[in-house]
């Protein structure tokens, strides 16, 4: 904050603000990586499980690994032109179906988180994850 009272900038509050508000925004969200590896078991007992936090994370780079390699091959029908013009509904469902079946390789391993639970997580990974690429 004190490097904006030098700089020349029109609104040097405003700029501050942005710097802060990012930090607090990535800090925040990765603080917030613990309570998903949480159970809550027995009352005042927490068991601590990374494998979430961990398939979050592959989810995510699968769905733009998978959306990259499908979109570019025969990706023709554009998800939104306006906002992202590469993106197309094709790439979407292939990294869609790479999330998925990955999904259930990690049930596999993990067989007790049922594998509807592995669908949801995937699912809900690749929706917002293809969201927050859009915004």
């Amino acid at each position: 904050m004190i490097a904006e009272l030098y700089y020349k900038a029109p609104n040097p509050i405003n700029n501050w603000a942005f710097t802060l508000f990012a930090q607090i925004y990535c800090a925040g969200s990765f603080s917030m990586l613990n309570f998903i590896g949480a159970e809550p078991g027995t009352p005042g007992v927490m068991s601590y499980t990374p494998l979430f936090i961990m398939a979050i994370f592959i989810f995510v780079w699968l769905d733009d690994t998978g959306a990259y390699l499908v979109g570019s091959l025969i990706g023709k029908r554009k998800l939104f032109e306006r906002i992202s013009p590469k993106k197309s509904w094709e790439g979407f469902f292939g990294g869609l179906i790479l999330v998925l079946a990955s999904s259930q390789a990690f049930a596999w391993f993990a067989p007790e988180i049922s594998r509807l639970n592995w669908l949801g997580l995937a699912t809900t990974v690749v929706l917002f994850g293809t969201w927050g690429d859009l915004i």
